[in-house]
């Protein structure tokens, strides 16, 4: 495989990167989630809007192999979030770089520790990187089940 980089998300990439995470979302968490989430997340929730908002807020990262956007994460103060890997190229090691990445950043600005909100898609994932959970979630959208884990690691 080529190399990965991990860049901070620029202009440049945004379009790409918007596009990783609403393929990660359809094909990925589809088979987890009601397609009511799914729609709303694909819809609604990740747009150029969001994503712009979010590349001013937090430390929002692009993994990119040959310039092309693979995989997505960001940490917003202490909190992990919009950790996504195209499926093509998943198992491959970008989520895990992504992480590592995140980690070594939030230490670097002096965090002991991250927290996140896991899929069931993405529960696994992070419990292989010592997760530790914290809290099952479990919401309602539109008449519709929603599980997810409040998750924490110690850096």
């Amino acid at each position: 495989m080529n190399i990965i980089e991990l860049r901070k998300l620029t202009v440049k990439h945004h379009r790409q990167a918007l596009e990783c995470i609403l393929r990660s979302v359809e094909i990925s968490n589809a088979p987890d989630y009601p397609p009511s989430i799914i729609e709303y997340q694909l819809k609604t929730h990740y747009t150029k809007d969001w994503i712009n908002r979010a590349m001013q807020s937090r430390y929002f990262l692009a993994a990119l192999v040959d310039d092309e956007v693979v995989g997505t994460g960001s940490l917003d103060g202490d909190e992990i979030k919009a950790v996504f890997v195209d499926p093509d190229h998943q198992r491959r090691g970008i989520g895990r770089a992504i992480m590592e990445e995140l980690e070594r950043y939030g230490k670097s600005k002096g965090l002991q520790e991250v927290r996140l909100n896991a899929t069931i898609t993405a529960f696994e994932f992070y419990k292989k990187l010592n997760y530790s959970l914290v809290e099952e979630l479990v919401g309602e959208f539109k008449g519709d089940k929603i599980t997810a884990y409040s998750m924490n690691k110690r850096l």
